[in-house]
């Protein structure tokens, strides 16, 4: 399978290594889940991300594994 563009752009780029930007999945047939929200909820988790050292999509990750643990759902730790 070839990389997407997104992930090869990430690999390229300058960010800071003390900033995950973990791609790994990207290369593995991840589909996009995205939603609308407030403005306020994304300074939220922005916020949170900058203050735990991570990124919105480890946030978001670990709260779409909550939500299916809840449900008694399978989650792949690797979200």
């Amino acid at each position: 399978m070839s990389q997407n563009k997104f992930a090869k752009a990430m690999k390229k780029s300058n960010i800071p290594s003390s900033i995950s930007t973990d791609v790994r999945h990207l290369d593995r047939g991840s589909k996009h889940i995205g939603g609308y929200f407030q403005q306020d909820v994304s300074r939220k988790l922005k916020q949170i991300a900058l203050d735990e050292n991570t990124t919105i999509q480890a946030l978001l990750g670990e709260a779409i594994a909550m939500l299916l643990e809840s449900r008694n759902e399978t989650v792949n730790k690797n979200l």
